[in-house]
């Protein structure tokens, strides 16, 4: 009966370890997007590339798949994407062939397993689960399994 009990609690440690604090400290400052991943298509806005993965990629030949990934970064175009945090709120910036969005809410870390980040933009409540991973901020979005990857731009 000890090793069940002691095999659980070891589990429920390594469970709770993985659960990463964030605080409204460690976003304060400018992010500035670097990278967004959906589901068969990752962008690496940095490099200006495009890349198909997955059962997109699967059913097309090379030289298509080169051909849709060039015309998938031409039509994001010169994506640029910021997020300046507060201790109060969020303004998120995106810029796409020329035109900027730019968006202002108040946002809240919930504490909760993943930890998610809430904030009120004018258009509705976002819920977004929120992570560190190598220094950058990581979001993701349920509704479209959308990951976006933010590096600091200053402290």
């Amino acid at each position: 009966m000890k090793g069940p009990l002691f095999l659980l609690l070891l589990l429920i440690n390594i469970a709770t370890a993985g659960a990463q604090a964030v605080t409204k400290e460690m976003l304060k400052g400018k992010w500035e997007m670097v990278f967004v991943e959906f589901p068969g298509m990752a962008l690496d806005l940095v490099n200006k590339k495009c890349t198909l993965s997955g059962e997109l990629a699967d059913d097309i030949t090379q030289e298509y798949r080169a051909m849709a990934e060039e015309q998938m970064m031409q039509g994001v175009g010169n994506m640029e994407g910021s997020l300046v945090f507060d201790d109060v709120l969020l303004t998120s910036k995106i810029t796409q062939k020329g035109e900027t969005g730019i968006d202002q809410g108040p946002y809240e870390i919930k504490a909760t397993t993943p930890v998610t980040l809430e904030v009120v933009m004018p258009q509705g409540k976002m819920i977004l689960e929120i992570w560190f991973k190598d220094d950058n901020l990581m979001l993701k979005k349920h509704e479209d399994q959308g990951v976006f990857t933010y590096k600091k731009v200053n402290n």
